[in-house]
């Protein structure tokens, strides 16, 4: 049965899907991918827009366009054509472009997604095909409106199938663009053909190529290296060789992609002839290349990827002798290329050369290091008269080849053609005694002077039979050495010296006397000598640098050169005193060190006198009293006794002794006769009657008394004269200790030193107290025996510890410390401590005394608040005894009463008034309904710390912490009774206290007039009905001390809360409440 088709076109019979093939389900080297079911996504089926990030230059992007027929079409098999345009520019810079159509066809065979081979979006009897029928470029690449224009016939579309027709396009890319913006692939039209021709609705359908900047561009890098032919590559970028002569050249080709790889990939070096291709070799072992885009030729790059190869050039060329060759490789691969040169370095023709060294060792054994190239007298070694030499030739190649017949001689050692042999490029021939044993030349110098030979080498250059030949001389230098020393010794001052090698011609002086030295050193030989050193050590002189004694000079040093050599007290015991000096040098020539040395000798008899001056301070007993730890002590005002002995501690009889103490008053007293080596004689009061000073003022102040006694004496041996002095010292002491008496009323964490009842602490009837002394010795003598006494404490002759000078302790732990209850009613309440000590100097006693004294108060105060209205400049008040107050018979506050003129933050200076006026009766207005003066304090708010209230007494709050105080609350009649009775601390403001009723707060900041204090009667409280029906009671109060009563205990009020400012209108204290009944709760 046949179905019979109207033999019409009818471009209704198909509909269109234009799609692009999910980028991450094909291969973008060939392009692929499947329709499958139209799953939308990079990872599925098919994608409705692309990116440039999942592309690189070169690749392949795949669209699929589906075609269906419908079921029943006009014609049984129909041809239609469809209308590709692709844009070959990037809308943004230029730079990239869909530029070819690398395949088409019906994707019936491909690698889908689901691994079956085939593309389920297929739905036909798989006869259909697809060719590209046209292909056309309307202008050149990355040109602004360049398009790729193609046309793909479609045939044998069959009733109610669906085919998937697939078009490959390659992305490609200008190399060094930086392209930016889209591409865009647009199915731009369709029709059918065959059997006749219709138009197929739906209009243009397009894909999007975003971000195109993306796009990976393919990337290639050539590295070319040279090494020798056996070396390992990568070699260098520079290689130097010998003419005729090999080189192995290294190339690296780098794919530098991440995902782009590089397609038919070739490098080519030009051998070093650039512009002439004709000698170029292709490089055809490049390994690490693979078939990337399925041609079944293995020249591809993948990326990241790196192909290796070498190839080895032969240079024998003469004309490039001393040239340097560059090579220049050239990777290639579809649109990339990149070249790298190798430079080969060709060394000229060798040069012929050879040197000789002649050196010269005067060691008897001789080492490497010991011979010296010693070219002239300068650097000659030097040896000495009879000294030998040992000579060492080195032979060494230094030209630029192999030498042959290599011959020494030196005419002057007996050496003719010494036949080396050859000499390979750079090599060294050492030839020594045992090679030619003329060079061995014992006992070689017989004379002064240098003596030099010379040596001669020749060789020949094998190519060129050139000769070439060095020389070297060898110079010795020889000479003779000398050092000769003399000490002598002078005892009158350098007139007259003496060689004095023994006792028997040696210079006699007393013991504490000595010599002058001297001492010449003297070169006799014919080598200069340097580092010339001189040591005594008798005399402590050690290395005395004499510096550099010319052939032919003496140097003599005195005491002037060496302060040393002068040694006027060098006798120190009896007998001969010898010392030795020695003197070293070293041979400038040589480096041979010489010495020499002599003696000097000094005969020694000794002559001494000794004072000594003794001190007593009871007549009775005498000092050595030289210092101050051994001296008697008396107290200022005190003298004392001295006694002087004189000792001959010499060898000889002493005369003409004289005695002299300038602070007694002793001149020039002579003493009789002589006196014998080995005895004294003892001087009292009743030789020299100064020695007495018991009854003279010695010590006026507190230090130590020091006077000296001295002797001179002449010894009839030499005529010299001895002399010695001895001091007496006498300390003079400063006797006194103090007493400080301190309270504490807090349990011991506060001390006060309570002079004063200004400066004592306050404490509550009954409270306790707790004391401590502290003791300070102010005197220069440790003081003993310490007796405290405080009868009030029933603390009676208390014994302490020793107090050492300067010392100051506290007592802890004793009686005095316990706690106690000092107050037992108001007032000031007095102490007071002693304390007894005996100095261990002078056994005198002393003593010191001090009170403590506490405030002691009764029943806490309470805590109040006065503005302006109550205490004011002007502002009147009432004597106590007013019986009915009027504005007419009171009094006003003055500016000094009441601190007006020194207001202050924190100001809590008491109120002079008060001051002055304590126990005076007086009555204080409290301001109006609304405005009223006096304020309870409530409450503590909790920002204030835990002594928050005593901190608001003392005045020592921030003024950030004194605003919206909670319950600040203003005393109307009712609250001002409930006063009645009480003692009470007023903190008084300087201008009006700011009162908030909702909620009940009061702001505290602002300048303080100061303190007040006063206790309130009983009664007190009166209405005043003279005055507006606003005004608040007045208060009769009793002047109080604010210091005392402020510093003492404190306590918080309790007052009835107004709930506005003008209600309730409690103004009389009689009225039960004060209309506050009505707010009560």
């Amino acid at each position: 049965m046949f179905t019979s088709y109207p033999s019409q076109a009818d471009g209704g019979d198909f509909s269109l899907d234009f799609t692009a093939a999910a980028p991450f389900d094909y291969n973008h080297t060939t392009g692929g991918g499947a329709f499958e079911d139209r799953t939308v996504g990079k990872f599925d089926d098919i994608v409705e827009s692309l990116e440039g990030g999942d592309f690189a230059c070169g690749d392949t992007v795949t669209f699929l366009t589906q075609v269906v027929t419908a079921s029943s079409p006009s014609d049984a098999i129909q041809t239609i054509e469809l209308d590709y345009v692709f844009l070959a520019n990037s809308t943004g810079q230029p730079g990239v472009a869909l530029s070819d159509v690398t395949g088409v066809q019906i994707n019936y065979a491909v690698a889908s997604p689901d691994g079956d081979g085939l593309d389920s979006g297929n739905k036909d009897n798989d006869n259909s095909s697809a060719t590209l029928t046209a292909e056309l470029l309307t202008g050149p690449l990355y040109t602004s409106g360049a398009e790729l224009h193609a046309t793909v016939e479609v045939t044998n579309l069959e009733a109610g199938e669906e085919v998937i027709v697939r078009v490959d396009v390659r992305v490609s890319c200008d190399l060094g663009s930086r392209p930016t913006g889209n591409l865009q692939a647009r199915l731009d039209d369709a029709r059918t053909i065959a059997p006749n021709g219709d138009t197929i609705p739906g209009g243009a359908q397009t894909i999007p190529f975003k971000k195109v900047n993306k796009i990976e561009p393919a990337m290639i890098e050539v590295s070319k290296t040279v090494t020798t032919v056996n070396g390992n590559c990568p070699g260098n970028e520079s290689l130097t060789i010998d003419l005729i002569d090999a080189v192995k050249y290294c190339y690296e080709v780098t794919n530098t992609a991440t995902t782009t790889p590089l397609l038919n990939v070739m490098v080519v070096d030009d051998n070093g002839t650039p512009g002439n291709p004709n000698d170029d070799f292709e490089i055809a072992n490049l390994i690490g290349l693979t078939n990337e885009d399925n041609d079944n030729i293995t020249d591809d790059l993948a990326a990241g990827s790196v192909a290796t190869g070498s190839a080895i050039v032969e240079i024998n060329d003469f004309n490039l002798a001393g040239q340097a060759l560059v090579n220049i490789a050239t990777a290639t691969a579809d649109g990339v290329s990149d070249t790298d040169p190798a430079q080969v370095n060709i060394n000229p023709l060798p040069v012929p050369a050879v040197e000789i060294i002649k050196e010269i060792c005067i060691k008897a054994e001789c080492t490497d290091g010991d011979f010296v190239d010693a070219n002239s007298s300068t650097v000659a070694p030097i040896t000495t008269l009879g000294g030998d030499a040992t000579y060492r030739i080195t032979v060494e190649n230094i030209g630029e080849t192999s030498l042959i017949n290599v011959m020494v001689t030196d005419a002057q050692l007996n050496i003719v053609d010494y036949f080396v042999g050859n000499l390979a490029f750079e090599e060294t021939k050492i030839l020594t005694s045992v090679n030619i044993p003329e060079l061995a030349q014992p006992g070689r110098c017989q004379i002064s002077g240098d003596l030099t030979n010379i040596a001669t080498v020749t060789a020949e250059f094998a190519l060129t039979s050139e000769t070439v030949m060095d020389s070297d001389p060898a110079v010795l230098r020889c000479v003779e050495e000398a050092l000769t020393l003399i000490k002598e010794i002078s005892i009158d001052g350098g007139t007259t010296y003496f060689d004095a090698n023994d006792g028997t011609n040696a210079p006699v002086v007393a013991l504490g006397e000595g010599g002058l030295y001297r001492i010449s050193v003297f070169n006799g030989g014919t080598a200069d000598l340097m580092n010339v050193v001189l040591n005594d050590s008798t005399l402590g002189i050690a290395n005395y640098a004499v510096g550099t004694v010319l052939v032919g000079n003496t140097v003599i040093l005195g005491a002037g050169e060496i302060p040393a050599l002068a040694q006027p007290e060098r006798c120190e015991d009896p007998g001969d005193i010898t010392n030795i000096a020695t003197v070293t040098g070293t041979s400038t020539a040589t480096g041979n060190e010489l010495s020499a040395s002599d003696p000097a000798v000094l005969r020694c008899v000794e002559e001494v006198i000794e004072i000594v001056k003794e001190i007593s301070v009871d007549g009775v007993n005498f000092f050595d009293a030289n210092n101050s730890s051994t001296a008697p002590a008396v107290e200022i005002g005190a003298g004392a006794t001295y006694r002087i002995i004189l000792r001959n501690n010499g060898t000889t009889e002493l005369i003409n002794l004289i005695v002299n103490d300038a602070k007694l008053s002793i001149s020039n007293f002579a003493v009789s006769g002589a006196l014998a080596a080995g005895s004294s004689i003892t001087l009292t009061l009743g030789d020299i009657t100064q020695l007495d000073q018991s009854d003279t003022n010695l010590c006026s102040t507190a230090d130590d008394f020091t006077n000296m006694a001295s002797v001179t004496a002449t010894s009839p041996a030499t005529g010299n004269e001895v002399s010695d002095m001895d001091p007496a010292v006498l300390r003079c002491i400063n006797e006194g200790i103090t007493i400080l008496k301190a309270v504490s009323v807090d349990g011991g964490n506060t001390f006060f030193d309570a002079n004063t009842s200004d400066t004592a602490p306050s404490l509550a009837i009954g409270g306790e107290a707790i004391y401590r002394v502290t003791l300070e010795n102010i005197g220069s003598s440790k003081l003993a025996n310490l007796e405290l006494n405080d009868e009030e404490l029933e603390v009676i002759k208390l014994k302490l510890d020793d107090l050492d000078i300067g010392i100051k302790r506290t007592e802890d732990g004793i009686e005095i410390s316990a706690p106690r209850t000092p107050c037992s009613m108001a007032g000031t309440h007095t102490n007071i401590a002693s304390i007894n000590a005996i100095s261990l100097a002078t056994g005198n006693t002393v003593s010191a005394s001090d009170p403590a004294l506490i405030n002691c108060i009764g029943d806490a105060a309470g805590v109040l608040i006065i503005d302006e209205d109550s205490i004011d400049n002007d502002l009147v008040y009432w004597l106590g005894s007013v019986a009915k107050p009027e504005q007419n018979n009171g009094s006003d506050f003055s500016t000094a009463e009441i601190n007006e003129h020194i207001p202050a933050i924190g100001q809590r200076l008491p109120l002079p008034f008060f001051v002055s006026n304590v126990g005076s009766q007086f009555q204080l207005k409290t301001g109006q309904v609304g405005d009223e003066a006096w304020y309870a304090l409530q409450q503590v708010p909790s920002n204030w710390g835990g002594n928050g209230l005593r901190a608001f007494i003392n005045g020592t709050l921030r003024q950030s912490k004194l605003d919206k105080i909670d319950d600040v609350t203003p005393l109307r009649a009712t609250g001002l009774k409930g006063l009645e009775g009480g003692d009470y601390c007023a903190i008084v403001y300087d201008s009006d206290v700011s009162i908030n009723y909702a909620p009940l707060q009061g702001n505290l900041q602002g300048e303080i007039l100061g303190i007040a204090a006063f206790h309130v009667e009983i009664g007190g409280v009166r209405l005043l009905d003279t005055f507006s029906s606003s005004t608040l009671p007045s208060v009769l109060i009793s002047a109080l001390d604010p210091t005392t009563v402020c510093a003492g205990q404190l306590r918080l009020l309790s007052a009835p809360r107004p709930p506005s400012s003008s209600e309730p209108a409690d103004i009389d204290p009689d009225n039960p409440k004060g209309g506050y009944l009505q707010y009560l709760q």
